[in-house]
């Protein structure tokens, strides 16, 4: 999992709000166990619900209410805008290669669930072209060795 330096309070609007509803701990215990990730929050949270789990029942409450719940929340990696351009693309292929969630892709990276979607969909669709493309070569290279064979 990536080490969580500092938070950018100020690009993360969503934990801006949970830091003011709830206080700075429950913001950075949330961001270190599902930062990058999307959770749902109930109406009114529970002692068996995910973030209650996280962050105590009580901030959990806090930060429903003042989020609006019930509905689902992406919780920000708080690394900001920016983060997107650091992002080891070849490492979340390979991972995604070696059988991870992605979740646990998100949380080894330090990004989000969409940017591990949108990478594998770009590298993996690049994949697809160029596995493609070799096919067609392999099939053109067979016709060629077949109409050689039939002249010769």
């Amino acid at each position: 999992m990536v080490a969580l330096v500092d938070i950018d309070f100020a690009s993360c609007p969503h934990l801006a709000i949970i830091r003011e509803a709830a206080g700075e701990g429950a913001a950075r215990a949330l961001v270190k166990a599902r930062g990058g990730v999307t959770i749902y929050l109930p109406e009114t949270p529970t002692a068996d619900c995910v973030l209650t789990q996280i962050v105590g029942l009580r901030a959990a409450r806090q930060i429903a209410e003042a989020l609006g719940a019930p509905r689902t929340i992406n919780i920000p990696t708080g690394r900001g805008s920016y983060h997107s351009r650091r992002i080891d693309w070849s490492r979340v292929v390979a991972l995604h290669d070696a059988g991870l969630t992605h979740r646990e892709i998100t949380q080894d990276v330090g990004c989000t669930d969409r940017q591990v979607r949108n990478i594998l969909r770009q590298e993996l669709g690049r994949r697809s072209d160029r596995q493609r493309h070799q096919e067609r070569k392999q099939l053109r290279a067979i016709g060629d060795a077949g109409a050689d064979g039939g002249q010769s």
